[in-house]
């Protein structure tokens, strides 16, 4: 049996219970697609499977979204051929040479998206994806509030928002974070520590937010609340 490389947790904790260890190498069944990875997402979510705040039977694997090339298919699956680029999120395993993921968890890599586009934004993508046309659908000329403006999935909303012709008011912890978000499309962004911050996040929309995108939660719940537009 041929073997690969890949990452290990045996018991939660920190970064050093992560072992490099090699593990047989899948094989694609029915319906499968093994992929051989050269790029693996970073998400907060791993530090949580790591730890042992969101519990997963031990040892397991780490990573939830990457891409690579297809690198053997399962019977049935006769829209790949070996050879082509294929990214994943929500998935588990990325962090390893090889992983088999059902066909469908599986997308095409345009040509003009690296490997490492496809495997840093896939996972934050769907999420804006859910927020812009599942959870509030956004048509253009809405003026909305997103928390944690300059993070992973803030950097995403930004660009889309403005994409689709939304102003798109942010908040971040800091002036640097704020730039950067203003830098991807962000109308006004706000620091997030600032005592007028409430007053202020109010001026740029006067009539309320039809909707606000929190993250955060703890600090920004009452002020999101009251910021609402009615009916938001």
């Amino acid at each position: 049996m041929s073997t690969m490389r890949a990452v290990r947790v045996d018991s939660c904790g920190g970064a050093e219970q992560m072992f490099i260890r090699e593990v047989p190498r899948p094989e694609p069944g029915p319906g499968e697609v093994r992929v051989c990875l050269s790029a693996c997402g970073i998400n907060l979510i791993d530090t949580y499977h790591r730890s042992g705040l969101y519990p997963l039977a031990l040892p397991t694997g780490l990573g939830c979204e990457g891409a690579g090339r297809v690198d053997a298919i399962g019977d049935g699956v006769d829209d790949l051929t070996v050879g082509e680029r294929v990214g994943f999120a929500m998935a588990m395993g990325a962090y390893a040479e090889a992983i088999v993921l059902p066909r469908g968890a599986l997308v095409k890599i345009p040509d003009a998206v690296s490997d490492e586009e496809a495997a840093a934004v896939l996972l934050k993508a769907m999420t804006v994806d859910y927020l812009f046309n599942d959870t509030f659908v956004l048509h253009g000329g809405e003026t909305v509030l997103f928390h944690a403006a300059a993070g992973g999935v803030g950097f995403i909303a930004c660009q889309w928002a403005k994409a689709k012709g939304v102003r798109l008011i942010g908040t971040a912890s800091t002036e640097k974070k704020c730039n950067l978000a203003l830098s991807h499309g962000a109308a006004e962004c706000f620091v997030s520590t600032e005592d007028d911050l409430e007053t202020r996040l109010r001026g740029a929309a006067p009539s309320g937010y039809p909707v606000v995108y929190d993250s955060v939660g703890r600090s920004t719940y009452r002020v999101s609340l009251g910021l609402l537009a009615p009916l938001g």
